[in-house]
């Protein structure tokens, strides 16, 4: 029983990692990456704390807990960097999503579906498009005379 215990426990703390660092991954807010750091030397903390009252088997539990939440974190951090890099999470070609209770989208701008539907091998055709819509931007407010 005692040696199920390790991986259930690894488990909890790897998959509270994943979240933590998807969640910071997902997230441009300065002040997540200050709250992330307090909660991991909170928990850091109370391990060392603790420490010296755990038997060996224990210890093993608790290294193997941290060890997971802490690489679990790492991958989380780059999925959510990925999934806002990439827009995995995004509609496709731009099209807005009818009103939904967790998704709700009003359409996005046409620089950003230019930036999100670019090829990386053919920059050139999205610097072209870019620019056009630039030319038709300055055209609408009248500087493009």
């Amino acid at each position: 029983m005692r040696d199920k215990s390790i991986g259930w426990m690894a488990a909890g703390f790897g998959g509270l990692g994943l979240l933590i660092g998807n969640l910071v991954g997902l997230t441009s807010e300065s002040l997540v990456g200050r709250i992330i750091s307090l909660l991991f030397v909170f928990i850091g903390g109370s391990l060392l704390a603790f420490l010296r009252k755990l038997d060996v088997h224990d210890r093993k539990t608790a290294g193997a807990s941290l060890l997971a939440l802490s690489l679990a974190s790492i991958v989380g951090v780059y999925m959510g960097i990925l999934m806002t890099e990439y827009r995995w999470l995004s509609p496709a070609n731009g099209k807005a999503v009818e009103e939904s209770k967790y998704l709700r989208n009003g359409g996005i701008s046409r620089a950003a579906a230019i930036d999100a539907t670019k090829d990386p091998k053919n920059l050139e055709g999205a610097y072209q498009r870019m620019y056009e819509l630039a030319l038709e931007y300055e055209k609408a407010i009248g500087r493009g005379k």
